[in-house]
């Protein structure tokens, strides 16, 4: 008599499954980490903006030339960066002089009570004179969509 030896095959039709792990459970782990990265991203960018405006919320950066009567400069420095001015206090005399240097890597532009400088360029520099604005306190802004609520605004005193 001859002994016959019978072989079970086991298949897996259908499973779709490659060594234990399917291709759909690799694509929702991959969308997950995905997901995990944007939101990373998208708060280390928040916490950098925040550094930078702690840092910057001291001022000091600003050169300013004295002269044209009253207690501020007749022309000020003002450095813009990305969602921050330094200094963000300023204080310049009654038409005086407002001189923003773009160290951003966007457009900026400098507004105050309805005056307007033309958009700067990074790595440029804009000017725009204070004529007819009476002296006090003034909020000056980036008129750039975002960059205001962002903080790129701070206080003018004029006079």
């Amino acid at each position: 008599m001859t002994d016959t030896t019978t072989t079970e095959v086991q298949t897996t039709q259908g499973s779709g499954r490659v060594g234990g792990t399917t291709f759909e459970t690799l694509a929702i782990s991959a969308f997950i980490f995905g997901i995990f990265a944007i939101v990373a991203a998208v708060f280390a960018i928040g916490m950098s903006a925040r550094a930078v405006e702690v840092a910057n919320g001291g001022g000091g950066g600003s050169k300013a030339t004295t002269g044209g009567g009253g207690g501020g400069a007749a022309e000020v420095q003002v450095k813009a960066t990305e969602f921050a001015f330094d200094p963000k206090d300023i204080k310049v005399a009654e038409n005086g002089k407002i001189i923003l240097d773009n160290a951003g890597a966007v457009q900026h532009d400098f507004q105050v009570e309805g005056l307007t400088m033309d958009m700067v360029d990074p790595g440029k520099t804009g000017e725009l004179v204070l004529t007819g604005l009476a002296p006090g306190e003034y909020t000056f802004i980036c008129t750039v969509p975002g960059h205001e609520a962002a903080g790129m605004k701070g206080t003018i005193t004029v006079g």
